[in-house]
Order: structure tokens, then sequence, then C-alpha cells
């Protein structure tokens, strides 16, 4: 049995032996997981890869047409000694062709407002209503030259009430009636969408009055693109519109 000298002196050398191998200050701690001792968890950084800087906007253009005011030169007894078909009854029928550019051509005299034009070959010729001719393409029924007419005191609207989107361009002039009318085309992202005699508004020729133009009728208006053909063959069934020989 060990005595309690020995014990003590024991006791004494490890306490001095711990004492300098901690050393003067210095504590020993536990280590501890990095989210226990405040360490931040990592992040995962977003770089972009492209950055936009809008230099403008952009800004639809609508062209609108307005609303036409004339003062007739003529007085409303004018019209009194016309005969006005039935209502329902046709009001074209054919007359004798002609020799020169529309020799190929059929030609119709309107028996009520009294004027002639002729149709391309093959096209379909429709009346609509006692105030509209409608002439159809053969091989794209879609599109369809459209003759408005009244006379000047009768109180019928034959102009377009708007159009589509896109920018109404001039492009020229074309023969009407022994003279000439202006020729816009209505033209979006490139692709020409219709066509606008006199700016679809009323052209007068005496005592009558009239609205022409051109149009594709097909649902996808994006694809529409009248072919130049087809806007050469309206120009001639305008230069065809004249008074009965």
């Amino acid at each position: 049995m060990r005595s309690k000298h020995t014990i003590l002196v024991s006791l004494f050398l490890y306490a001095s032996l711990s004492f300098s191998a901690c050393g003067p200050g210095k504590s020993l701690a536990p280590t501890l997981p990095p989210t226990l001792t405040g360490a931040s968890t990592s992040r995962r950084t977003f770089t972009p890869t492209r950055t936009f800087t809008p230099t403008g906007t952009f800004t639809q253009t609508r062209t609108f047409t307005p609303e036409p005011t004339f003062t007739p030169s003529e007085p409303a007894a004018a019209t009194a000694s016309l005969t006005r078909i039935p209502t329902g009854a046709p009001a074209l029928s054919f007359v004798e062709p002609t020799s020169g550019t529309y020799r190929d051509w059929t030609r119709y005299i309107h028996k009520v407002y009294r004027f002639v034009f002729a149709a391309p070959p093959g096209w379909v010729v429709s009346e609509l209503g006692a105030n509209f001719i409608q002439l159809s393409a053969p091989f794209t029924p879609d599109i369809k030259f459209t003759i408005g007419v009244r006379w000047v005191d009768e109180d019928v609207r034959i102009q377009r009430t708007g159009v589509p989107e896109g920018d109404v361009v001039r492009v020229g002039m074309v023969p009407f009636w022994r003279d000439e009318i202006a020729k816009m085309i209505l033209v979006y992202q490139g692709k020409d969408k219709a066509v606008l005699y006199n700016n679809a508004t009323e052209i007068r020729v005496g005592n009558r009055v009239f609205t022409l133009g051109m149009s594709d009728f097909s649902h996808n208006y994006d694809a529409i693109d009248l072919p130049e053909a087809i806007e050469a063959t309206g120009d001639a069934i305008v230069g065809s519109l004249a008074a009965p020989d």
C-alpha cells in the first residue's frame, strides 16, 4: 500500500505536467461542427450570360382615313328621272365586248347606277345588296375586288369603316373614268395586305359616288401578301369603269 506521501507527490507531478503542456493562458476546447461555430454555408452565385440594354422602343403606326366631307354641286332632283329596278332583281347585265385591252373580259352594265365595268376571265361577279359589287379571283377566291356605288343624295354608307394594322403607302396613279385616281397599298410586316384606291375614300363622278378596293378576306392576316399580278388586275378593273355608250 502506497503511503500518503507517495500519493501527494504523484498528484503534484501530474498537475505540473498538465500546466506545462497547455502553457500559460491556454485552455482546451472541444472541436465543434462549422454550423455550430457560426461558419457560413457556401452559396451559388448566378452570373447572367447575356445582358440586354434597350436602345429604343418600337411603336406600330396605323394610318386612319378621315371621314370625307363634300357638298353636292348637283340638285337632288337629278336622280328623279332614273328608273330603279325592283328589290331583289339583278342590276347587272352583260354588254357586248369591245376591242382593245378588255376584248377577252366580260363586260357588265349596271342598270340602276348606269355605269359599265369589265371582269377578268374566270372571275366571279356577285351583287352584295343594292350598293356593292364584288369580283372574286378564280384561283384565290378569298381575294376580292369591291365596287361600292350610290347616288350623291342617297343616304347609304359605301366607305369602309377602317383598315387592319399596317401603313398606307402611296404607290402611284391609275386611270379611272377618263381621269386618274391615287393608288395606295396597305403594308404590314413587308407584305401587301390590301389595295385602297383614293385612300379608300369616296370618289364622285357626276351624280354617282364610288368606292374601290381589293382585299384578301382569309383568316390568317399575317400570311396575306397580294401578288403584283393580282394588284395589276385590280388596276385594270378600275380603268374599265365608265359611263354607258
